[in-house]
């Protein structure tokens, strides 16, 4: 069964499952991206395993460390926990995104597949993300498994559930081959700037509404305002009360399609103190005012 993206994050902002994670723990989610503003995924993390595959477009993945562009044709892996945000980059973009929990491919937690397949890509910081081209007999096997599940999705032949679960444990066979070169590599050094931004993100998930300061996101992760300031620039390109900013915009964008709440009452209910500075800010990164957004894509 395919997903439209249209599932909320965790006030953590942690992704989660659509459906039960103990009743059937994956799930394939369509996105278009032009659903999101300035078409783009912000940065979020989740305990699944992800596996992107792009049908259309182009989209640019950033880790706190990395970026990779995706073609049409061309898919990624996304570890557990990693910090990531998807951009689309001109004109169409779509995406499926396959998610689904480690114990859909091992089993059970303490298992052997556990130890002996999962542990050594999970547990590895240099498998952040993963690249997938088909430029290799292999990784073109791989894409293959992708499609393969895609198209399960679609048609849910009998017994599609466990179709889907034995293509993906190919899939990963295979992906477990490719990657044992890295699995190999010395560990690098422990990062205490992505446990920080995880800090920081969560309490501007959850605090976004509020009137807040530099000092409160930089106290979230026990640090000063300098470092923080330093934090995310360094992490994410920009600053802490930018992204605060960036934010509140995107869950206004959300309000203004799905509610019917005035514009106002919208602007006050994520954090801004005036409507007036709303429109302003608005306008400012979505290029229109509140009232033409909701007015275009209300459909």
């Amino acid at each position: 069964m395919i997903f439209n993206s249209d599932c909320q994050p965790t006030p953590d902002n942690r992704e989660l499952l659509p459906n039960k994670k103990n009743s059937y723990p994956y799930v394939c989610q369509f996105s278009d991206m032009k659903q999101y503003m300035n078409q783009s995924i912000p940065w979020h993390w989740h305990p699944a395993l992800e596996i992107d595959y792009v049908v259309e477009g182009e989209v640019e993945i950033r880790t706190y460390d990395s970026m990779i562009t995706l073609k049409k044709g061309q898919a990624v892996f996304i570890n557990s926990e990693s910090l990531h945000t998807l951009q689309a980059k001109k004109g169409e973009c779509k995406i499926f995104a396959h998610i689904f929990d480690t114990t859909f491919i091992s089993g059970f937690p303490g298992s052997l597949l556990e130890h002996k397949y999962i542990l050594p890509i999970t547990q590895n910081d240099r498998l952040q993300i993963y690249q997938i081209t088909p430029d290799t007999y292999q990784r073109i096997q791989m894409l293959e498994k992708v499609i393969k599940i895609i198209k399960l999705n679609e048609d849910e032949p009998s017994g599609y559930e466990f179709l889907i679960r034995a293509e993906l444990s190919l899939f990963w066979n295979m992906f477990f081959e490719e990657t044992k070169h890295l699995q190999k590599a010395p560990k690098q050094k422990e990062n205490s700037d992505i446990d920080r931004m995880k800090l920081m993100i969560q309490y501007i998930q959850t605090h976004y509404m509020e009137k807040i300061t530099l000092e409160d996101i930089a106290s979230s992760a026990n640090i000063g305002t300098r470092e923080c300031t330093r934090c995310f620039q360094r992490n994410l390109g920009t600053s802490p009360m930018k992204f605060l900013t960036e934010h509140r915009v995107s869950i206004a964008t959300q309000k203004l399609l799905q509610s019917n709440d005035s514009i106002l009452y919208i602007s006050e209910d994520c954090g801004f103190n005036s409507g007036s500075y709303f429109g302003k800010v608005f306008y400012d990164i979505m290029g229109c005012t509140p009232k033409e957004y909701r007015k275009k894509h209300s459909h």
